[in-house]
């Protein structure tokens, strides 16, 4: 990092303004060579108009608002000074090339957030949560990133961190001082454990959501020709889609609509109806139905008083399946299946139940979710935390088998390494305060 970086920060779109952002140690030094007045005269924090100066004559290239952030009270913790330009693809290009000239160098892709984690201004959870926050697909998505930019995840991991320090305490000392300490206490030992095994595992039936706000899920509507699939599905995107017709084999190929179920970016796919065709045409639709269906994370398999359900071989899990019976406005049937949902595209009768059975399916497959609505863990959290429980789990049963203590913090170390790992912060220091402001050790 003893380099100067700079980049655009606004997107690459012909735009009324646009901002480059440039970081590093020379980054005054670096914009003072293409402005008539120097960074370090503007007073921190505060913005100034600058014209914008080629090396070489002094031509005018821009004029631009100067923003100045001085160490380390900037994002990235160095010297940062923003330029807000005109947002045309050839200033954007031509100021770009004018910092290079000057002296910096280009960004790569993350290098301002990594600049902030390495300079203690982001914790490695804070800044995946600045990617996610950018690429949120839903206002769920976004709601859930900016919570974990606001810490929510983090101090979920700190308050499980302090647990793991207290136990190491209690195994440590019995250790090092046994004549003062005497024996590991098991009971109390037990007692921590457990309850950051809890807070872990109610952590982990987050990552479930995570996946799916970040990532989406497929719904594939399938059924026998004429049964209503394209009606559910204009009735669920809320427009006409997908041509309805009373002639079958109307839909020919798959037809995806994107939707925001639940706070879930939802792919709905409309198919071709399923029955043995001479068409060929017909016939591939048919096929491509077969391949969304062993894609699918829900199906919804349709049937109605005339159209009897069908079999579905390509769905490896009963639970991907929600079934439908539809033209609920013309059935004669009295007593509704509770493992059925009944509905009516031309009444809406039974469409927002269905949606709220998509969602609760998607969300309840492993497990439901954590009672916190605002953190949702995503793969690496996950996977540092399976290890951690993997740990914990280790130290209840050395405990129970009176295992040797220094075997004992050997797992509690590891667990508190892997937990460590989420946040990227070194708990060696944690630890040992602890240890002094708890224990006397000292004397």
């Amino acid at each position: 990092m003893n380099d100067t970086i700079a980049a655009l920060a606004s997107g690459r779109i012909p735009a009324g303004v646009a901002i480059i952002r440039v970081s590093g140690p020379n980054a005054f030094l670096v914009v003072d060579k293409i402005t008539a007045v120097s960074c370090a005269s503007q007073h921190p924090s505060s913005a100034r108009i600058a014209k914008l100066y080629t090396l070489a004559d002094r031509t005018v290239v821009d004029e631009a608002l100067r923003v100045v952030f001085m160490a380390p009270r900037s994002f990235t913790g160095e010297d940062v000074v923003e330029l807000h330009v005109h947002g045309g693809l050839v200033v954007i290009d031509e100021v770009l090339e004018l910092l290079y000239s000057a002296g910096a160098r280009p960004a790569n892709p993350g290098e301002f957030s990594e600049r902030a984690f390495l300079n203690g201004k982001l914790d490695l959870t804070q800044a995946e949560a600045i990617a996610d926050i950018i690429a949120a697909p839903t206002r769920s998505a976004r709601q859930l990133a900016a919570a974990q930019l606001g810490g929510t995840l983090t101090s979920k991991v700190n308050s499980v961190e302090q647990q793991i320090q207290s136990a190491r305490v209690l195994v440590e000392a019995s250790i090092d001082f046994p004549e003062d300490v005497g024996d590991v206490d098991d009971l109390a030992l037990g007692r921590i454990v457990k309850s950051a095994l809890a807070d872990l595992e109610e952590l982990q039936r987050t990552a479930r959501r995570g996946h799916l706000v970040r990532n989406g899920a497929s719904v594939v509507l399938v059924g026998a020709p004429n049964v209503g699939k394209s009606s559910l599905l204009n009735a669920i995107a809320g427009r006409d889609r997908a041509i309805v017709s009373p002639i079958a084999g109307t839909t020919r190929d798959t037809i995806d609509v994107h939707l925001d179920l639940g706070g879930i970016p939802i792919t709905l796919t409309d198919t071709a109806g399923l029955r043995d065709s001479a068409d060929e045409i017909e016939q591939i639709g048919i096929d491509r139905t077969h391949n969304s269906v062993r894609d699918a994370d829900i199906v919804l398999a349709l049937s109605s008083d005339d159209t009897p359900p069908i079999c579905l071989p390509d769905v490896n899990l009963d639970s991907q399946i929600i079934r439908v019976h539809t033209k609920s406005d013309l059935s004669s049937v009295n007593a509704p299946r509770p493992d059925t949902h009944f509905i009516s595209a031309v009444t809406g009768e039974g469409i927002d139940s269905l949606i709220q059975g998509i969602v609760s399916r998607l969300l309840d497959e492993n497990g439901g979710t954590s009672s916190d609505s605002l953190i949702a863990i995503n793969a690496r959290h996950a996977a540092l935390i399976t290890l951690a429980i993997e740990a914990l789990n280790r130290v209840l049963l050395a405990s129970a088998a009176r295992i040797p203590a220094d075997l004992i913090a050997v797992e509690l170390h590891d667990a508190a390494f892997q937990l460590a790992s989420i946040s990227g912060r070194n708990v060696i220091e944690a630890m040992h305060r602890e240890i002094f402001s708890r224990f006397c050790i000292g004397k």
